[in-house]
Protein backbone atom coordinates (compact mmCIF):
# COMPACT_ATOMS: atom_id res chain seq x y z
CA UNK A 1 0.00 0.00 0.00
CA UNK A 2 1.33 3.25 -0.80
CA UNK A 3 2.06 5.41 1.57
CA UNK A 4 2.72 9.23 1.53
CA UNK A 5 4.43 11.50 4.57
CA UNK A 6 2.46 14.22 5.61
CA UNK A 7 3.83 17.47 8.38
CA UNK A 8 1.54 19.70 9.75
CA UNK A 9 2.71 23.34 10.71
CA UNK A 10 0.91 25.05 13.28
CA UNK A 11 -0.83 22.94 16.34
CA UNK A 12 -3.56 25.16 17.04
CA UNK A 13 -7.42 24.02 16.66
CA UNK A 14 -7.42 23.52 13.08
CA UNK A 15 -3.75 21.61 13.21
CA UNK A 16 -5.50 19.06 16.48
CA UNK A 17 -7.37 21.03 19.13
CA UNK A 18 -10.90 20.86 17.44
CA UNK A 19 -10.96 17.20 18.00
CA UNK A 20 -9.62 17.26 21.63
CA UNK A 21 -12.39 20.00 22.45
CA UNK A 22 -15.45 18.41 20.95
CA UNK A 23 -17.67 16.36 23.39
CA UNK A 24 -18.85 14.37 19.83
CA UNK A 25 -16.64 12.20 17.54
CA UNK A 26 -15.60 14.93 14.76
CA UNK A 27 -12.61 15.04 12.70
CA UNK A 28 -12.14 18.96 12.56
CA UNK A 29 -8.52 18.77 12.89
CA UNK A 30 -6.06 17.68 10.55
CA UNK A 31 -4.41 15.24 13.40
CA UNK A 32 -6.81 13.08 14.12
CA UNK A 33 -7.75 13.14 9.64
CA UNK A 34 -4.16 12.12 9.02
CA UNK A 35 -3.43 9.66 12.08
CA UNK A 36 -6.93 7.59 10.81
CA UNK A 37 -6.00 7.87 7.33
CA UNK A 38 -3.54 4.02 6.41
CA UNK A 39 -2.70 6.29 3.30
CA UNK A 40 -0.84 8.95 5.15
CA UNK A 41 2.42 8.44 7.45
CA UNK A 42 3.03 11.38 10.33
CA UNK A 43 6.65 12.28 9.85
CA UNK A 44 6.49 16.20 11.53
CA UNK A 45 4.21 18.30 13.81
CA UNK A 46 5.76 22.05 13.63
CA UNK A 47 4.36 24.66 16.71
CA UNK A 48 6.71 27.24 17.88
CA UNK A 49 4.87 25.83 21.59
CA UNK A 50 5.14 22.64 20.28
CA UNK A 51 6.75 20.87 23.50
CA UNK A 52 4.08 23.29 26.22
CA UNK A 53 0.95 21.80 23.88
CA UNK A 54 -0.89 19.04 25.64
CA UNK A 55 -0.45 16.92 22.50
CA UNK A 56 -1.84 13.14 22.43
CA UNK A 57 0.47 10.68 23.75
CA UNK A 58 0.11 9.01 20.11
CA UNK A 59 2.60 11.48 18.27
CA UNK A 60 6.38 10.53 18.86
CA UNK A 61 8.48 13.09 20.22
CA UNK A 62 10.81 12.51 17.71
CA UNK A 63 7.80 13.87 15.71
CA UNK A 64 8.00 17.17 17.25
CA UNK A 65 9.71 20.22 15.59
CA UNK A 66 10.00 24.31 17.46
CA UNK A 67 10.50 25.12 14.38
CA UNK A 68 10.29 24.22 10.58
CA UNK A 69 14.34 25.05 10.06
CA UNK A 70 15.19 21.93 11.76
CA UNK A 71 13.46 19.81 9.58
CA UNK A 72 15.80 21.29 6.74
CA UNK A 73 17.83 18.10 5.61
CA UNK A 74 16.31 15.49 8.00
CA UNK A 75 12.87 14.86 6.64
CA UNK A 76 11.27 16.15 2.78
CA UNK A 77 7.66 14.98 3.42
CA UNK A 78 5.06 14.95 0.21
CA UNK A 79 2.55 16.90 1.72
CA UNK A 80 2.83 20.46 4.12
CA UNK A 81 -0.17 21.21 5.92
CA UNK A 82 0.06 24.78 6.56
CA UNK A 83 -2.62 26.05 9.42
CA UNK A 84 -0.24 28.49 11.17
CA UNK A 85 -2.15 31.93 11.94
CA UNK A 86 -2.64 33.66 9.07
CA UNK A 87 0.03 36.62 9.67
CA UNK A 88 2.38 33.56 8.95
CA UNK A 89 1.11 31.34 5.91
CA UNK A 90 3.05 32.84 3.89
CA UNK A 91 6.21 33.06 5.00
CA UNK A 92 6.00 29.38 5.81
CA UNK A 93 4.36 28.46 2.42
CA UNK A 94 7.61 30.57 1.10
CA UNK A 95 10.23 28.75 2.80
CA UNK A 96 8.74 25.22 2.13
CA UNK A 97 8.51 25.96 -1.80
CA UNK A 98 12.07 27.38 -1.28
CA UNK A 99 13.39 24.46 0.76
CA UNK A 100 11.52 21.02 0.40
CA UNK A 101 10.00 19.53 -2.53
CA UNK A 102 6.41 18.37 -1.88
CA UNK A 103 3.83 16.81 -4.27
CA UNK A 104 1.67 19.16 -2.30
CA UNK A 105 0.85 21.92 -0.03
CA UNK A 106 -2.78 22.45 1.61
CA UNK A 107 -2.72 25.82 3.21
CA UNK A 108 -5.31 27.46 5.48
CA UNK A 109 -7.80 30.49 4.22
CA UNK A 110 -7.05 33.41 3.67
CA UNK A 111 -3.57 32.85 2.66
CA UNK A 112 -2.66 36.17 3.06
CA UNK A 113 -4.31 39.93 2.98
CA UNK A 114 -1.75 41.16 0.90
CA UNK A 115 -2.10 40.44 -2.78
CA UNK A 116 1.25 40.67 -3.74
CA UNK A 117 2.30 37.89 -1.55
CA UNK A 118 -0.51 35.60 -3.38
CA UNK A 119 1.26 36.35 -6.69
CA UNK A 120 4.05 35.46 -5.31
CA UNK A 121 2.77 31.91 -4.37
CA UNK A 122 0.94 31.65 -7.58
CA UNK A 123 4.22 32.27 -9.09
CA UNK A 124 6.35 30.17 -6.67
CA UNK A 125 3.82 27.31 -7.09
CA UNK A 126 4.00 27.13 -11.16
CA UNK A 127 7.63 27.96 -11.08
CA UNK A 128 8.66 24.69 -8.90
CA UNK A 129 5.87 22.27 -10.36
CA UNK A 130 4.00 22.36 -6.91
CA UNK A 131 0.38 22.64 -6.35
CA UNK A 132 -1.13 24.32 -3.48
CA UNK A 133 -4.83 24.56 -2.56
CA UNK A 134 -6.50 26.68 -0.34
CA UNK A 135 -8.61 24.62 2.59
CA UNK A 136 -12.02 25.75 1.82
CA UNK A 137 -13.57 22.78 2.85
CA UNK A 138 -17.44 22.94 1.97
CA UNK A 139 -16.08 22.45 -1.46
CA UNK A 140 -15.78 18.84 -0.57
CA UNK A 141 -18.73 18.20 1.54
CA UNK A 142 -20.71 15.44 0.07
CA UNK A 143 -24.17 17.67 1.01
CA UNK A 144 -22.59 20.94 -0.40
CA UNK A 145 -21.66 19.02 -3.66
CA UNK A 146 -25.24 17.75 -4.04
CA UNK A 147 -26.37 21.42 -3.00
CA UNK A 148 -23.81 22.98 -6.07
CA UNK A 149 -25.56 20.34 -8.27
CA UNK A 150 -29.22 21.38 -7.14
CA UNK A 151 -28.29 25.00 -7.91
CA UNK A 152 -26.62 24.32 -11.68
CA UNK A 153 -29.91 23.01 -12.54
CA UNK A 154 -32.44 25.93 -11.00
CA UNK A 155 -29.73 28.91 -11.44
CA UNK A 156 -29.85 29.61 -15.06
CA UNK A 157 -33.71 29.49 -15.31
CA UNK A 158 -34.71 30.90 -11.99
CA UNK A 159 -32.58 32.33 -9.55
CA UNK A 160 -33.85 35.60 -7.97
CA UNK A 161 -31.76 36.71 -5.32
CA UNK A 162 -29.91 35.54 -2.57
CA UNK A 163 -29.59 36.37 1.13
CA UNK A 164 -25.72 35.19 3.01
CA UNK A 165 -24.33 36.36 6.53
CA UNK A 166 -21.36 35.74 8.52
CA UNK A 167 -19.28 36.92 11.29
CA UNK A 168 -15.33 37.06 12.81
CA UNK A 169 -13.80 39.55 10.02
CA UNK A 170 -14.21 39.05 5.76
CA UNK A 171 -10.98 37.45 5.34
CA UNK A 172 -11.50 35.09 7.92
CA UNK A 173 -15.09 33.45 7.89
CA UNK A 174 -16.25 36.20 5.16
CA UNK A 175 -14.03 34.27 2.35
CA UNK A 176 -15.91 31.19 3.40
CA UNK A 177 -19.45 32.72 1.96
CA UNK A 178 -17.72 34.61 -1.05
CA UNK A 179 -15.77 31.04 -2.13
CA UNK A 180 -19.27 29.45 -1.65
CA UNK A 181 -21.29 31.65 -3.68
CA UNK A 182 -18.99 31.53 -6.22
CA UNK A 183 -18.65 28.05 -6.67
CA UNK A 184 -22.49 28.07 -6.91
CA UNK A 185 -22.92 30.57 -9.58
CA UNK A 186 -19.77 31.45 -10.95
CA UNK A 187 -17.38 34.80 -11.60
CA UNK A 188 -18.82 37.72 -9.73
CA UNK A 189 -18.95 40.02 -12.03
CA UNK A 190 -19.23 42.66 -9.93
CA UNK A 191 -19.37 44.20 -6.11
CA UNK A 192 -20.94 46.52 -4.40
CA UNK A 193 -20.25 48.21 -0.36
CA UNK A 194 -22.83 48.44 1.17
CA UNK A 195 -21.39 49.55 5.24
CA UNK A 196 -18.25 48.97 6.46
CA UNK A 197 -17.75 48.79 10.90
CA UNK A 198 -13.84 48.50 12.92
CA UNK A 199 -12.28 49.56 9.71
CA UNK A 200 -9.15 49.63 11.71
CA UNK A 201 -8.92 46.37 12.27
CA UNK A 202 -6.74 44.05 10.16
CA UNK A 203 -10.15 42.21 9.64
CA UNK A 204 -12.98 44.57 9.30
CA UNK A 205 -16.69 43.43 9.38
CA UNK A 206 -18.20 44.20 5.77
CA UNK A 207 -21.82 44.71 4.25
CA UNK A 208 -21.66 44.20 0.53
CA UNK A 209 -23.32 42.97 -2.63
CA UNK A 210 -22.34 40.26 -5.13
CA UNK A 211 -23.41 40.85 -8.47
CA UNK A 212 -23.47 37.43 -10.60
CA UNK A 213 -24.84 37.26 -14.31
CA UNK A 214 -27.98 35.06 -13.06
CA UNK A 215 -28.49 37.54 -10.28
CA UNK A 216 -27.38 39.38 -6.70
CA UNK A 217 -26.68 37.99 -3.49
CA UNK A 218 -26.55 40.49 -0.73
CA UNK A 219 -23.80 39.69 2.28
CA UNK A 220 -24.03 41.18 5.76
CA UNK A 221 -22.03 40.67 8.46
CA UNK A 222 -23.50 40.20 12.17
CA UNK A 223 -20.69 40.84 14.32
CA UNK A 224 -21.01 41.46 18.19
CA UNK A 225 -23.34 38.33 18.57
CA UNK A 226 -22.66 35.71 21.37
CA UNK A 227 -23.07 33.21 18.64
CA UNK A 228 -21.18 33.13 15.65
CA UNK A 229 -23.85 32.30 12.76
CA UNK A 230 -22.59 31.83 9.27
CA UNK A 231 -25.50 30.99 6.38
CA UNK A 232 -27.09 31.80 3.63
CA UNK A 233 -30.60 31.83 1.99
CA UNK A 234 -31.22 31.52 -1.85
CA UNK A 235 -34.01 32.46 -3.65
CA UNK A 236 -35.02 30.63 -6.44
CA UNK A 237 -38.50 31.22 -8.64
CA UNK A 238 -40.50 28.10 -6.63
CA UNK A 239 -37.94 27.34 -3.94
CA UNK A 240 -35.82 28.15 -1.37
CA UNK A 241 -32.64 26.59 -0.33
CA UNK A 242 -31.41 27.04 2.88
CA UNK A 243 -27.80 27.03 4.76
CA UNK A 244 -27.13 27.61 8.17
CA UNK A 245 -23.52 27.26 8.62
CA UNK A 246 -24.61 23.65 7.01
CA UNK A 247 -23.76 21.12 10.20
CA UNK A 248 -27.28 20.10 9.84
CA UNK A 249 -27.49 19.85 6.55
CA UNK A 250 -29.13 22.21 3.92
CA UNK A 251 -33.07 22.86 4.09
CA UNK A 252 -34.75 22.87 0.13
CA UNK A 253 -38.21 24.52 0.96
CA UNK A 254 -40.24 24.11 -2.28
CA UNK A 255 -43.57 26.67 -2.82
CA UNK A 256 -47.04 24.62 -2.33
CA UNK A 257 -50.31 25.74 -2.47
CA UNK A 258 -51.77 27.76 0.65
CA UNK A 259 -54.39 26.10 2.39
CA UNK A 260 -55.87 29.25 3.31
CA UNK A 261 -55.36 30.81 0.02
CA UNK A 262 -56.27 28.03 -2.80
CA UNK A 263 -54.35 30.75 -5.28
CA UNK A 264 -51.32 31.39 -3.79
CA UNK A 265 -48.22 29.35 -3.57
CA UNK A 266 -46.27 29.30 -0.23
CA UNK A 267 -43.21 28.06 1.52
CA UNK A 268 -44.47 26.79 4.49
CA UNK A 269 -41.79 23.45 5.51
CA UNK A 270 -38.76 21.80 4.54
CA UNK A 271 -39.38 19.68 1.62
CA UNK A 272 -36.19 17.94 1.58
CA UNK A 273 -33.13 18.37 3.73
CA UNK A 274 -29.57 17.45 1.80
CA UNK A 275 -27.32 15.76 4.66
CA UNK A 276 -23.68 16.92 5.04
CA UNK A 277 -20.75 15.83 6.98
CA UNK A 278 -19.34 19.33 8.18
CA UNK A 279 -18.63 16.72 11.45
CA UNK A 280 -15.59 15.73 8.89
CA UNK A 281 -14.82 18.37 7.49
CA UNK A 282 -11.04 17.70 7.53
CA UNK A 283 -11.20 14.07 6.85
CA UNK A 284 -12.91 14.56 3.65
CA UNK A 285 -10.50 17.51 3.14
CA UNK A 286 -7.25 15.36 3.29
CA UNK A 287 -9.34 12.85 1.56
CA UNK A 288 -9.30 14.95 -1.68
CA UNK A 289 -5.83 15.66 -1.16
CA UNK A 290 -5.03 11.79 -1.18
CA UNK A 291 -7.42 11.46 -4.17
CA UNK A 292 -4.98 14.40 -5.74
CA UNK A 293 -1.89 12.70 -4.82
CA UNK A 294 -3.29 9.60 -6.73
CA UNK A 295 -4.74 10.72 -9.77
CA UNK A 296 -3.87 14.58 -10.02
CA UNK A 297 -7.39 15.71 -9.49
CA UNK A 298 -8.29 17.89 -6.82
CA UNK A 299 -11.77 19.75 -6.21
CA UNK A 300 -10.50 22.06 -3.95
CA UNK A 301 -9.85 25.80 -4.76
CA UNK A 302 -6.18 25.98 -5.34
CA UNK A 303 -4.17 29.03 -5.05
CA UNK A 304 -4.90 31.11 -8.14
CA UNK A 305 -8.96 31.00 -6.80
CA UNK A 306 -7.85 31.90 -3.23
CA UNK A 307 -6.29 34.91 -5.03
CA UNK A 308 -9.32 35.85 -6.80
CA UNK A 309 -11.25 36.09 -3.52
CA UNK A 310 -8.99 38.20 -1.86
CA UNK A 311 -9.20 40.58 -4.35
CA UNK A 312 -12.95 40.57 -4.53
CA UNK A 313 -12.01 41.64 -0.63
CA UNK A 314 -9.59 44.60 -2.18
CA UNK A 315 -12.15 45.41 -4.62
CA UNK A 316 -15.09 45.71 -1.95
CA UNK A 317 -12.91 47.60 0.68
CA UNK A 318 -11.45 49.69 -1.69
CA UNK A 319 -15.39 51.35 -2.70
Amino acid sequence: MERFSVAIVGMGRIGYKYDFESILDTHLSHLKSIEENDHFELVACIDPQIFSLHLPSSIPSHLLYEDIEHLVGNVNPDYFIICTNTSELFKIAEFVINHFNPKVILIEKPVSHELAELERLIQLSSSQGIPIFVNYSRRVDPGFVDCHLEIEIQKHSNFVKGFAYYSKGIFNNGSHIIDLMTWFFGPCVEVRLRSEINTNESDPSIDFEMVFATGVISVISLDGLYYHPFGAELFFSSQLIRINSGFNGIDILVAEASPIFPRDYQINSITRRINTDMMNSQKNVNQEILNFLRSGHCRLPNIEDGAKIIKLIHEIARE
